[in-house]
């Protein structure tokens, strides 16, 4: 399902990233919310560029 974005990331030579998901995000509580937002900022603060 994802090899059409990841081969358009090839030809732009663009570094693919796996998917950052979080299921059911409309149910979770806060505490959990949260805890993905500080994963998220972690995982853009330590990309290239």
């Amino acid at each position: 399902m994802l090899r059409p974005l990841q081969a358009t990331a090839s030809r732009c030579a663009l570094a693919w990233q796996e998917p950052f998901l979080l299921f059911e995000s409309r149910h979770a509580e806060a505490a959990t919310l949260e805890a993905s937002a500080r994963r998220y900022a972690e995982r853009l603060a330590g990309l290239p560029g």
